[in-house]
Protein backbone atom coordinates (compact mmCIF):
# COMPACT_ATOMS: atom_id res chain seq x y z
CA UNK A 1 0.00 0.00 0.00
CA UNK A 2 1.32 3.45 -0.96
CA UNK A 3 1.88 5.80 1.99
CA UNK A 4 -0.54 8.68 2.33
CA UNK A 5 0.54 12.15 1.32
CA UNK A 6 1.10 14.19 4.49
CA UNK A 7 0.19 17.87 4.84
CA UNK A 8 1.27 19.80 7.94
CA UNK A 9 -0.92 22.80 8.83
CA UNK A 10 0.22 25.23 11.54
CA UNK A 11 -2.00 27.79 13.28
CA UNK A 12 0.17 30.40 15.08
CA UNK A 13 -1.03 32.22 18.24
CA UNK A 14 -2.56 35.57 17.18
CA UNK A 15 -1.41 37.24 20.44
CA UNK A 16 1.24 36.38 23.07
CA UNK A 17 -1.41 35.40 25.62
CA UNK A 18 -3.75 33.70 23.15
CA UNK A 19 -5.03 30.28 24.16
CA UNK A 20 -7.84 27.90 23.20
CA UNK A 21 -8.18 29.50 19.76
CA UNK A 22 -9.94 27.26 17.24
CA UNK A 23 -7.77 26.78 14.12
CA UNK A 24 -10.66 27.51 11.74
CA UNK A 25 -8.41 28.48 8.78
CA UNK A 26 -6.56 25.17 9.07
CA UNK A 27 -9.78 23.16 9.31
CA UNK A 28 -11.08 25.00 6.26
CA UNK A 29 -8.08 23.72 4.29
CA UNK A 30 -8.13 20.24 5.83
CA UNK A 31 -11.72 19.57 4.73
CA UNK A 32 -10.62 19.65 1.08
CA UNK A 33 -8.52 16.47 1.34
CA UNK A 34 -9.83 12.90 1.32
CA UNK A 35 -8.66 10.90 4.36
CA UNK A 36 -8.08 7.90 2.08
CA UNK A 37 -5.31 9.75 0.22
CA UNK A 38 -4.04 12.37 2.65
CA UNK A 39 -2.79 12.51 6.20
CA UNK A 40 -3.60 16.07 7.27
CA UNK A 41 -1.87 17.15 10.50
CA UNK A 42 -3.19 20.42 11.96
CA UNK A 43 -1.04 21.80 14.79
CA UNK A 44 -2.47 24.54 16.99
CA UNK A 45 0.00 26.92 18.61
CA UNK A 46 -2.61 28.01 21.20
CA UNK A 47 -3.58 24.57 22.50
CA UNK A 48 -0.91 21.97 21.67
CA UNK A 49 1.95 21.43 24.10
CA UNK A 50 5.36 22.10 22.56
CA UNK A 51 4.08 22.76 19.02
CA UNK A 52 7.65 23.20 17.75
CA UNK A 53 8.48 19.59 18.61
CA UNK A 54 5.20 18.45 17.04
CA UNK A 55 6.04 20.24 13.79
CA UNK A 56 9.53 18.69 13.66
CA UNK A 57 8.10 15.25 14.30
CA UNK A 58 5.44 15.54 11.59
CA UNK A 59 7.71 16.93 8.86
CA UNK A 60 10.31 14.26 9.61
CA UNK A 61 7.94 11.34 9.18
CA UNK A 62 6.04 10.01 6.20
CA UNK A 63 5.62 11.45 2.74
CA UNK A 64 5.28 15.14 3.64
CA UNK A 65 4.20 17.24 0.65
CA UNK A 66 4.29 20.71 2.22
CA UNK A 67 3.74 22.76 5.36
CA UNK A 68 1.16 25.57 5.39
CA UNK A 69 0.95 28.52 7.77
CA UNK A 70 -1.68 31.23 8.20
CA UNK A 71 -1.32 34.69 9.68
CA UNK A 72 -3.01 38.01 10.22
CA UNK A 73 -1.01 41.23 10.32
CA UNK A 74 0.79 41.53 13.65
CA UNK A 75 2.09 39.06 16.24
CA UNK A 76 0.91 36.02 14.30
CA UNK A 77 3.59 36.78 11.69
CA UNK A 78 6.31 36.49 14.33
CA UNK A 79 4.94 33.14 15.52
CA UNK A 80 4.61 31.84 11.95
CA UNK A 81 8.14 32.94 11.03
CA UNK A 82 9.54 31.19 14.09
CA UNK A 83 8.02 27.89 12.94
CA UNK A 84 8.87 28.46 9.28
CA UNK A 85 12.55 29.02 10.14
CA UNK A 86 12.55 25.86 12.20
CA UNK A 87 11.06 23.88 9.31
CA UNK A 88 13.57 25.38 6.88
CA UNK A 89 16.44 24.33 9.16
CA UNK A 90 15.18 20.77 9.65
CA UNK A 91 13.93 20.17 6.10
CA UNK A 92 15.27 22.84 3.72
CA UNK A 93 13.51 21.41 0.65
CA UNK A 94 10.00 21.21 2.09
CA UNK A 95 7.71 23.75 0.34
CA UNK A 96 6.37 26.42 2.71
CA UNK A 97 2.92 27.79 1.82
CA UNK A 98 1.59 30.95 3.47
CA UNK A 99 -2.00 32.15 3.46
CA UNK A 100 -4.47 34.21 5.45
CA UNK A 101 -5.20 37.91 5.64
CA UNK A 102 -1.70 39.38 5.70
CA UNK A 103 -0.11 37.33 2.90
CA UNK A 104 -3.22 38.10 0.82
CA UNK A 105 -2.99 41.88 1.23
CA UNK A 106 0.83 42.00 1.16
CA UNK A 107 1.84 39.15 -1.18
CA UNK A 108 4.96 40.85 -2.54
CA UNK A 109 6.72 41.52 0.78
CA UNK A 110 5.58 38.11 2.03
CA UNK A 111 6.95 36.09 -0.90
CA UNK A 112 10.33 37.86 -0.68
CA UNK A 113 11.04 36.25 2.69
CA UNK A 114 13.39 33.29 2.45
CA UNK A 115 10.95 31.14 4.44
CA UNK A 116 8.09 31.59 1.97
CA UNK A 117 7.77 29.58 -1.25
CA UNK A 118 4.10 30.13 -2.12
CA UNK A 119 1.46 32.67 -1.11
CA UNK A 120 -2.20 31.68 -1.37
CA UNK A 121 -4.18 34.89 -1.84
CA UNK A 122 -7.76 35.28 -0.64
CA UNK A 123 -10.02 32.27 -0.14
CA UNK A 124 -7.62 29.38 0.18
CA UNK A 125 -9.56 26.12 -0.07
CA UNK A 126 -9.50 25.53 -3.82
CA UNK A 127 -6.16 27.24 -4.47
CA UNK A 128 -4.36 25.22 -1.80
CA UNK A 129 -5.95 21.98 -2.95
CA UNK A 130 -4.79 22.56 -6.52
CA UNK A 131 -1.31 23.54 -5.34
CA UNK A 132 -0.94 20.32 -3.33
CA UNK A 133 -1.93 18.23 -6.36
CA UNK A 134 0.57 20.23 -8.42
CA UNK A 135 3.37 19.51 -5.91
CA UNK A 136 2.51 15.80 -5.89
CA UNK A 137 2.58 15.62 -9.69
CA UNK A 138 5.61 17.93 -9.94
CA UNK A 139 3.69 20.20 -12.28
CA UNK A 140 3.73 23.96 -12.91
CA UNK A 141 1.60 26.22 -10.67
CA UNK A 142 1.20 28.90 -13.35
CA UNK A 143 -2.41 27.92 -14.08
CA UNK A 144 -3.54 27.97 -10.44
CA UNK A 145 -5.54 31.13 -9.72
CA UNK A 146 -4.88 33.15 -6.58
CA UNK A 147 -1.21 32.18 -6.21
CA UNK A 148 2.05 34.13 -5.85
CA UNK A 149 5.26 32.10 -6.04
CA UNK A 150 8.97 32.06 -6.86
CA UNK A 151 10.19 30.63 -10.14
CA UNK A 152 13.83 30.67 -11.29
CA UNK A 153 14.62 33.73 -9.20
CA UNK A 154 11.49 35.60 -10.33
CA UNK A 155 8.25 36.35 -8.48
CA UNK A 156 5.11 35.42 -10.39
CA UNK A 157 1.45 36.07 -9.55
CA UNK A 158 -1.49 34.38 -11.23
CA UNK A 159 -4.90 36.08 -11.66
CA UNK A 160 -7.10 36.45 -8.60
CA UNK A 161 -9.52 33.69 -7.68
CA UNK A 162 -12.98 34.90 -6.78
CA UNK A 163 -14.84 33.35 -3.87
CA UNK A 164 -16.27 29.89 -4.37
CA UNK A 165 -19.64 29.12 -2.78
CA UNK A 166 -18.72 27.65 0.62
CA UNK A 167 -21.82 25.45 0.48
CA UNK A 168 -19.89 23.41 -2.10
CA UNK A 169 -17.19 22.64 0.47
CA UNK A 170 -17.39 19.68 2.89
CA UNK A 171 -18.01 20.30 6.62
CA UNK A 172 -15.09 20.94 8.94
CA UNK A 173 -13.26 17.74 10.01
CA UNK A 174 -13.63 18.27 13.76
CA UNK A 175 -12.20 14.82 14.42
CA UNK A 176 -8.73 16.17 13.51
CA UNK A 177 -8.62 18.36 16.65
CA UNK A 178 -9.39 17.97 20.34
CA UNK A 179 -12.58 20.03 20.39
CA UNK A 180 -12.63 20.36 24.18
CA UNK A 181 -9.39 22.34 23.94
CA UNK A 182 -10.89 24.94 21.63
CA UNK A 183 -14.06 25.53 23.60
CA UNK A 184 -13.48 28.93 25.13
CA UNK A 185 -14.82 30.53 28.30
CA UNK A 186 -16.29 33.93 29.03
CA UNK A 187 -17.09 35.20 32.53
CA UNK A 188 -20.57 36.24 31.38
CA UNK A 189 -21.53 33.72 28.68
CA UNK A 190 -19.74 30.68 30.07
CA UNK A 191 -18.37 28.13 27.58
CA UNK A 192 -18.64 29.18 23.95
CA UNK A 193 -17.49 28.04 20.54
CA UNK A 194 -16.03 30.25 17.78
CA UNK A 195 -17.56 29.59 14.38
CA UNK A 196 -17.76 31.33 11.04
CA UNK A 197 -20.76 31.17 8.75
CA UNK A 198 -19.52 33.18 5.78
CA UNK A 199 -16.50 34.52 3.92
CA UNK A 200 -15.96 37.97 2.47
CA UNK A 201 -17.87 41.24 2.66
CA UNK A 202 -19.44 43.34 -0.14
CA UNK A 203 -18.94 46.71 1.57
CA UNK A 204 -16.11 49.20 1.01
CA UNK A 205 -15.18 50.70 4.40
CA UNK A 206 -12.05 52.72 3.69
CA UNK A 207 -10.07 51.54 6.74
CA UNK A 208 -10.68 47.81 6.21
CA UNK A 209 -8.48 45.24 4.47
CA UNK A 210 -11.42 42.96 3.66
CA UNK A 211 -12.10 44.52 0.21
CA UNK A 212 -8.51 43.63 -0.76
CA UNK A 213 -8.85 40.11 0.64
CA UNK A 214 -12.24 39.12 -0.83
CA UNK A 215 -12.56 41.68 -3.67
CA UNK A 216 -15.93 42.69 -2.14
CA UNK A 217 -17.41 39.26 -2.84
CA UNK A 218 -19.47 37.38 -0.25
CA UNK A 219 -20.53 33.78 0.28
CA UNK A 220 -22.42 32.29 3.22
CA UNK A 221 -23.70 28.93 4.41
CA UNK A 222 -27.34 28.33 3.61
CA UNK A 223 -29.68 28.78 6.62
CA UNK A 224 -30.57 25.08 6.58
CA UNK A 225 -26.95 23.90 6.57
CA UNK A 226 -25.90 26.43 9.21
CA UNK A 227 -28.63 25.40 11.65
CA UNK A 228 -27.86 21.71 11.05
CA UNK A 229 -24.16 22.24 11.80
CA UNK A 230 -24.92 24.16 15.00
CA UNK A 231 -27.32 21.41 16.06
CA UNK A 232 -24.64 18.78 15.40
CA UNK A 233 -22.02 20.67 17.44
CA UNK A 234 -24.48 21.14 20.30
CA UNK A 235 -25.38 17.45 20.44
CA UNK A 236 -21.85 16.13 19.92
CA UNK A 237 -19.89 18.48 22.18
CA UNK A 238 -22.51 19.94 24.52
CA UNK A 239 -21.84 23.55 23.52
CA UNK A 240 -24.79 25.94 23.85
CA UNK A 241 -23.16 29.28 23.06
CA UNK A 242 -21.64 30.16 19.68
CA UNK A 243 -19.66 33.27 18.79
CA UNK A 244 -19.85 34.04 15.09
CA UNK A 245 -16.59 35.55 13.79
CA UNK A 246 -17.81 36.66 10.36
CA UNK A 247 -16.87 40.01 8.84
CA UNK A 248 -20.62 40.66 8.50
CA UNK A 249 -23.53 38.38 9.38
CA UNK A 250 -26.71 40.31 8.49
CA UNK A 251 -26.05 40.92 4.79
CA UNK A 252 -28.81 38.74 3.31
CA UNK A 253 -32.04 39.69 5.00
CA UNK A 254 -34.02 36.71 3.75
CA UNK A 255 -31.36 34.23 4.89
CA UNK A 256 -31.13 35.90 8.30
CA UNK A 257 -34.88 35.52 8.85
CA UNK A 258 -34.89 31.92 7.63
CA UNK A 259 -31.94 31.07 9.89
CA UNK A 260 -33.68 32.46 12.99
CA UNK A 261 -36.99 30.82 12.11
CA UNK A 262 -35.25 27.44 11.71
CA UNK A 263 -33.67 27.73 15.16
CA UNK A 264 -37.06 28.49 16.71
CA UNK A 265 -38.76 25.73 14.72
CA UNK A 266 -36.18 23.11 15.79
CA UNK A 267 -36.31 24.39 19.40
CA UNK A 268 -32.53 24.67 19.62
CA UNK A 269 -31.60 25.88 23.09
CA UNK A 270 -28.55 27.96 22.12
CA UNK A 271 -27.11 31.44 22.56
CA UNK A 272 -25.52 33.43 19.75
CA UNK A 273 -22.97 36.16 20.48
CA UNK A 274 -20.55 38.35 18.54
CA UNK A 275 -22.76 38.61 15.44
CA UNK A 276 -21.17 41.40 13.41
CA UNK A 277 -23.63 43.79 11.84
CA UNK A 278 -23.54 47.13 10.07
CA UNK A 279 -25.69 49.72 11.75
CA UNK A 280 -27.60 50.57 8.57
CA UNK A 281 -28.34 46.87 7.96
CA UNK A 282 -29.59 46.29 11.51
CA UNK A 283 -31.78 49.40 11.41
CA UNK A 284 -33.59 47.98 8.37
CA UNK A 285 -35.13 45.15 10.43
CA UNK A 286 -38.60 45.69 11.85
CA UNK A 287 -39.96 45.07 15.35
CA UNK A 288 -41.12 41.54 14.55
CA UNK A 289 -37.65 40.58 13.34
CA UNK A 290 -35.95 41.94 16.46
CA UNK A 291 -38.32 39.84 18.56
CA UNK A 292 -37.37 36.87 16.39
CA UNK A 293 -33.66 37.59 16.97
CA UNK A 294 -34.14 37.20 20.71
CA UNK A 295 -36.29 34.07 20.37
CA UNK A 296 -33.57 32.53 18.17
CA UNK A 297 -31.00 33.02 20.94
CA UNK A 298 -29.19 36.16 19.74
CA UNK A 299 -27.88 37.81 22.90
CA UNK A 300 -25.01 40.01 21.75
CA UNK A 301 -24.01 41.81 18.55
CA UNK A 302 -20.81 43.52 17.45
CA UNK A 303 -21.28 46.89 15.77
CA UNK A 304 -18.69 49.12 14.12
CA UNK A 305 -19.93 52.44 15.46
CA UNK A 306 -16.39 53.75 14.76
CA UNK A 307 -16.92 57.42 15.67
CA UNK A 308 -19.15 60.12 17.09
CA UNK A 309 -17.85 62.55 14.47
CA UNK A 310 -19.88 62.78 11.27
CA UNK A 311 -16.91 63.76 9.12
CA UNK A 312 -15.05 60.61 10.20
CA UNK A 313 -18.07 58.42 9.44
CA UNK A 314 -18.21 59.91 5.95
CA UNK A 315 -14.47 59.35 5.39
CA UNK A 316 -14.86 55.73 6.50
CA UNK A 317 -17.89 55.25 4.18
CA UNK A 318 -20.09 53.93 6.98
CA UNK A 319 -23.23 55.38 5.32
CA UNK A 320 -24.82 56.33 8.64
CA UNK A 321 -25.45 59.40 10.78
CA UNK A 322 -24.08 59.65 14.32
CA UNK A 323 -27.61 59.50 15.70
CA UNK A 324 -28.19 56.17 13.92
CA UNK A 325 -25.77 54.49 16.33
CA UNK A 326 -27.75 55.64 19.36
CA UNK A 327 -31.03 54.71 17.69
CA UNK A 328 -29.75 51.16 17.13
CA UNK A 329 -28.54 51.04 20.73
CA UNK A 330 -32.05 51.89 21.96
CA UNK A 331 -33.62 49.19 19.78
CA UNK A 332 -31.13 46.53 20.92
CA UNK A 333 -31.54 47.54 24.57
CA UNK A 334 -35.32 47.30 24.28
CA UNK A 335 -35.00 43.72 23.02
CA UNK A 336 -32.39 42.73 25.64
CA UNK A 337 -29.59 42.26 23.11
CA UNK A 338 -26.24 43.61 24.30
CA UNK A 339 -23.81 45.41 22.01
CA UNK A 340 -20.04 45.19 21.67
CA UNK A 341 -19.24 48.70 20.44
CA UNK A 342 -16.11 49.05 18.31
CA UNK A 343 -14.77 52.61 18.04
CA UNK A 344 -11.83 54.17 16.25
CA UNK A 345 -9.67 57.23 16.69
CA UNK A 346 -6.70 58.68 14.82
CA UNK A 347 -8.06 58.82 11.26
CA UNK A 348 -5.61 60.79 9.04
CA UNK A 349 -6.58 64.27 7.91
CA UNK A 350 -8.99 64.89 10.80
CA UNK A 351 -8.73 66.93 14.01
CA UNK A 352 -8.00 63.99 16.34
CA UNK A 353 -8.92 65.85 19.52
CA UNK A 354 -12.30 66.90 18.12
CA UNK A 355 -13.25 63.47 16.80
CA UNK A 356 -12.03 61.76 19.98
CA UNK A 357 -14.17 64.03 22.17
CA UNK A 358 -17.21 63.44 19.94
CA UNK A 359 -16.70 59.66 20.19
CA UNK A 360 -16.46 59.83 23.99
CA UNK A 361 -19.72 61.81 24.09
CA UNK A 362 -21.52 59.24 21.95
CA UNK A 363 -20.34 56.40 24.17
CA UNK A 364 -21.26 58.36 27.30
CA UNK A 365 -24.79 58.84 25.96
CA UNK A 366 -25.17 55.06 25.60
CA UNK A 367 -23.73 54.32 29.03
CA UNK A 368 -26.07 56.84 30.67
CA UNK A 369 -29.07 55.36 28.90
CA UNK A 370 -28.32 51.73 29.87
CA UNK A 371 -24.75 50.71 30.60
CA UNK A 372 -25.79 47.06 31.03
CA UNK A 373 -26.62 46.94 27.31
CA UNK A 374 -23.05 47.86 26.38
CA UNK A 375 -21.47 44.44 26.76
CA UNK A 376 -18.09 45.84 25.83
CA UNK A 377 -16.54 48.88 24.16
CA UNK A 378 -13.11 49.25 22.61
CA UNK A 379 -11.44 52.38 21.28
CA UNK A 380 -8.91 51.25 18.70
CA UNK A 381 -6.44 53.40 16.82
CA UNK A 382 -6.77 53.66 13.09
CA UNK A 383 -4.34 51.13 11.61
CA UNK A 384 -3.17 51.59 7.99
CA UNK A 385 -3.68 48.22 6.30
CA UNK A 386 -2.28 47.69 2.78
CA UNK A 387 -4.95 47.69 0.11
CA UNK A 388 -7.46 49.70 2.13
CA UNK A 389 -8.73 52.91 0.56
CA UNK A 390 -7.22 55.05 3.35
CA UNK A 391 -3.78 53.45 3.07
CA UNK A 392 -2.51 55.97 0.52
CA UNK A 393 -3.82 58.84 2.64
CA UNK A 394 -1.94 57.47 5.65
CA UNK A 395 1.31 57.37 3.65
CA UNK A 396 0.75 60.97 2.49
CA UNK A 397 0.46 61.97 6.14
CA UNK A 398 3.82 60.41 6.99
CA UNK A 399 3.15 56.75 7.71
CA UNK A 400 6.11 54.59 6.72
CA UNK A 401 5.04 50.98 6.10
CA UNK A 402 7.41 48.10 6.92
CA UNK A 403 9.36 46.82 3.95
CA UNK A 404 9.70 43.21 5.11
CA UNK A 405 7.41 40.45 6.32
CA UNK A 406 9.04 40.48 9.75
CA UNK A 407 8.56 44.24 9.99
CA UNK A 408 4.79 43.77 9.96
CA UNK A 409 4.96 41.52 13.05
CA UNK A 410 4.88 44.50 15.46
CA UNK A 411 1.92 46.04 13.69
CA UNK A 412 -1.44 45.98 15.49
CA UNK A 413 -4.51 47.96 16.56
CA UNK A 414 -2.87 49.33 19.69
CA UNK A 415 0.80 50.14 19.12
CA UNK A 416 1.21 51.02 15.44
CA UNK A 417 3.35 54.13 15.00
CA UNK A 418 1.39 56.76 13.10
CA UNK A 419 3.03 60.21 13.10
CA UNK A 420 -0.15 62.33 13.29
CA UNK A 421 -1.17 60.78 16.62
CA UNK A 422 0.93 61.61 19.67
CA UNK A 423 2.01 58.90 22.08
CA UNK A 424 0.04 60.57 24.89
CA UNK A 425 -3.15 60.33 22.82
CA UNK A 426 -2.61 56.62 22.20
CA UNK A 427 -1.89 55.96 25.87
CA UNK A 428 -5.06 57.82 26.83
CA UNK A 429 -7.24 55.74 24.50
CA UNK A 430 -5.65 52.53 25.78
CA UNK A 431 -6.20 53.59 29.40
CA UNK A 432 -9.87 54.41 28.77
CA UNK A 433 -10.49 51.10 26.99
CA UNK A 434 -8.62 48.73 29.31
CA UNK A 435 -9.24 50.36 32.68
CA UNK A 436 -12.08 52.91 32.73
CA UNK A 437 -14.61 51.31 30.36
CA UNK A 438 -13.91 47.95 31.99
CA UNK A 439 -15.68 49.30 35.08
CA UNK A 440 -18.88 49.65 33.03
CA UNK A 441 -18.73 46.80 30.55
CA UNK A 442 -17.82 43.14 30.18
CA UNK A 443 -18.17 42.58 33.90
CA UNK A 444 -17.41 39.23 35.47
CA UNK A 445 -20.21 37.60 37.48
CA UNK A 446 -18.68 34.92 39.73
CA UNK A 447 -21.07 32.11 40.62
CA UNK A 448 -19.44 31.11 43.91
CA UNK A 449 -20.89 33.36 46.70
CA UNK A 450 -17.55 33.64 48.54
CA UNK A 451 -15.70 34.61 45.37
CA UNK A 452 -18.52 37.00 44.48
CA UNK A 453 -18.17 38.69 47.90
CA UNK A 454 -14.39 39.07 47.51
CA UNK A 455 -14.86 40.32 43.97
CA UNK A 456 -17.29 43.00 45.15
CA UNK A 457 -15.08 43.96 48.08
CA UNK A 458 -12.08 44.51 45.80
CA UNK A 459 -13.73 46.19 42.83
CA UNK A 460 -16.39 48.37 44.44
CA UNK A 461 -13.97 51.18 45.43
CA UNK A 462 -12.10 50.80 42.13
CA UNK A 463 -15.39 51.13 40.25
CA UNK A 464 -16.24 54.31 42.12
CA UNK A 465 -12.88 55.91 41.31
CA UNK A 466 -12.90 55.04 37.62
CA UNK A 467 -16.52 56.04 37.11
CA UNK A 468 -15.70 59.40 38.69
CA UNK A 469 -12.84 59.66 36.21
CA UNK A 470 -15.20 58.97 33.31
CA UNK A 471 -17.80 61.46 34.52
CA UNK A 472 -15.24 64.27 34.82
CA UNK A 473 -13.22 63.21 31.73
CA UNK A 474 -10.12 62.88 33.88
CA UNK A 475 -7.95 60.50 31.89
CA UNK A 476 -4.44 61.49 33.03
CA UNK A 477 -2.76 58.64 34.90
CA UNK A 478 0.55 57.14 35.91
CA UNK A 479 2.07 53.77 35.12
CA UNK A 480 1.78 52.93 38.83
CA UNK A 481 -1.99 53.19 38.59
CA UNK A 482 -2.05 50.81 35.65
CA UNK A 483 0.35 48.44 37.40
CA UNK A 484 -1.85 48.38 40.50
CA UNK A 485 -4.97 47.46 38.52
CA UNK A 486 -3.06 44.85 36.52
CA UNK A 487 -1.89 43.28 39.78
CA UNK A 488 -5.46 43.19 41.12
CA UNK A 489 -6.73 41.65 37.89
CA UNK A 490 -3.90 39.12 37.98
CA UNK A 491 -5.04 37.89 41.39
CA UNK A 492 -8.48 36.83 40.10
CA UNK A 493 -7.28 33.34 39.01
CA UNK A 494 -6.18 32.77 42.63
CA UNK A 495 -9.78 33.28 43.78
CA UNK A 496 -10.98 30.84 41.13
CA UNK A 497 -8.57 28.16 42.25
CA UNK A 498 -6.48 28.38 39.08
CA UNK A 499 -3.43 30.05 40.61
CA UNK A 500 -0.77 27.48 39.69
CA UNK A 501 -2.21 26.97 36.22
CA UNK A 502 -2.19 30.72 35.58
CA UNK A 503 1.38 31.10 36.88
CA UNK A 504 2.56 28.35 34.55
CA UNK A 505 0.79 29.90 31.55
CA UNK A 506 2.25 33.35 32.24
CA UNK A 507 5.74 31.91 32.69
CA UNK A 508 5.48 30.23 29.28
CA UNK A 509 4.28 33.45 27.61
CA UNK A 510 7.02 35.45 29.35
CA UNK A 511 9.59 32.94 28.11
CA UNK A 512 8.33 33.29 24.54
CA UNK A 513 8.48 37.10 24.77
CA UNK A 514 12.08 36.96 26.05
CA UNK A 515 13.02 34.68 23.15
CA UNK A 516 11.50 37.19 20.72
CA UNK A 517 13.59 40.01 22.22
CA UNK A 518 16.69 37.81 22.18
CA UNK A 519 16.14 36.98 18.51
CA UNK A 520 15.82 40.64 17.52
CA UNK A 521 18.94 41.63 19.47
CA UNK A 522 21.03 38.87 17.92
CA UNK A 523 19.81 38.90 14.37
Amino acid sequence: MRPKNKIVLYYPPPEPYARNCPPLPMLALARMFEPSRFDVCPINGTTDNEPEKMVIKEISEGNTICAALTCMTGHQIYEALKIARLIRKVNPNLPLVWGGVHPSIEPQTTIKDECVDYVVRGQGESTFRELVECLINKGSPENIKGLTFKSNGNILSTPDRFLDDINLFPPFPWDLVDVRKIIRRDAHWGEYFDYYTSQGCPFDCTFCSEPMFSKRRYTALSPERLVSELEMLTKRYGVRTFRFVDSEFFIRKKDTLEFCENIVKRKLDIQLIGLNGRIDSLLSFDERTWNLFYRAGIRQMLIGAESGDQLVLSILRKRIKVEDTFRLFEIASKHHIALFVSLMTGVPGVDNQREFSATIELLDKMLKKDYTSVYNAFIFHYTPYPGSALYGEAIRHGFKPPSTLEGWADFNLFNTRIPWVKKAQKTRAMFITRYILARFTGRERPQNPIIRFLHTLIYKPIDAIFRWRWKHRFFDHSWLERKFIDTINGCIPLFRGGYLRELKRRWIVSRKSNLKIHYKNNK
